[in-house]
């Protein structure tokens, strides 16, 4: 079986991120179908239209590798319907809703009465519609002690703090259950573009009675990663390690931020399928 070229697979990923979509489910259902499109030769046939188990060389029929969207694996393991249970988060503004899924993850499958459930997730990737997204990061930001900068988790980049939170709430755990060691968790957030909703109309109409200045500048990618601490009580730290904007106005900067976004996805994904693979 012979996977898809490089180029081939970058131009079936690109559509999601260059069409518009009145939601988020639509744009994740979008990028997820393109991934499996990408991934068909490679995939095991499941009646779940909401993983893609991968072809491995395990000889174990039990248990399998892969990645599910908007499905959340357990932390105990002795209740099978915990396996699909939901992670609560913190409820803010910025649309850290409580019992949340993470929304494309690289999960490890286990066999249950016939029918794959999540076990594990090992890797998360967020996405976000283009009016959620997170803001460019600029200083100057609000410095605490030690030399330690704030963000604006909350508001101004919710979409960074929701990966955060589905980073040490799951992915870390998950890790840590299997043996993995983890000193860094990579963050990545993509957002695809919001169509004309009744309420983007509605956003329209008030950009003509608002300056350019107020005007929500958005990101099309953020890519970031969470530092371990070695051992409890350690604190934990993230970094913002590149970010890019949309170019909807300049075709050649607008594919080269698909691109980036696209690259930013496979490599994550990557991260948690060498380790998924390892177990």
């Amino acid at each position: 079986m012979q996977l898809l070229s490089a180029d081939e697979a970058l131009r079936k990923l690109s559509v999601p991120l260059t069409k518009a979509y009145s939601n988020e489910s639509d744009f994740d259902t979008a990028l997820f179908e393109a991934l499996r499109d990408c991934l068909r030769q490679q995939e095991l046939p499941t009646d779940d239209k909401n993983i893609i188990l991968l072809n491995s060389t395990s000889n174990d029929h039990h248990y399998g590798l892969g990645i599910a969207r908007q499905q959340a694996g357990a932390l105990s393991l002795l209740d099978s319907n915990k396996s699909i249970q939901k992670y609560a988060i913190g409820g803010t503004s910025s649309g850290l809703k409580a019992l949340s899924r993470p929304d494309h993850a690289v999960c490890l499958f286990q066999k249950n009465a016939d029918k794959w459930r999540v076990s594990d997730c090992l890797s998360v990737v967020e996405l976000k519609m283009s009016d959620k997204s997170c803001e460019p990061f600029s200083e100057p930001f609000n410095v605490l002690s030690d030399g330690i900068y704030e963000v604006d988790l909350a508001r101004r980049h919710g979409a960074l703090g929701q990966a955060i939170m589905y980073n040490i709430g799951c992915v870390l755990l998950h890790r840590a259950r299997r043996g993995i060691e983890s000193e860094h968790l990579p963050l990545a957030v993509i957002a695809g573009t919001r169509g004309d909703t009744a309420s983007s109309l509605q956003e329209k109409i008030g950009e003509h009675t608002s300056t350019k200045q107020n005007k929500r500048v958005t990101l099309r990618w953020v890519s970031g990663d969470i530092g371990v601490p070695n051992a409890c009580g350690g604190r934990f730290s993230y970094s913002i390690k590149d970010f890019g904007q949309f170019h909807d106005e300049d075709k050649n900067q607008k594919d080269r931020s698909v691109e980036q976004a696209l690259s930013l996805y496979i490599e994550t994904m990557l991260f948690g399928l060498i380790d998924a693979a390892k177990v």
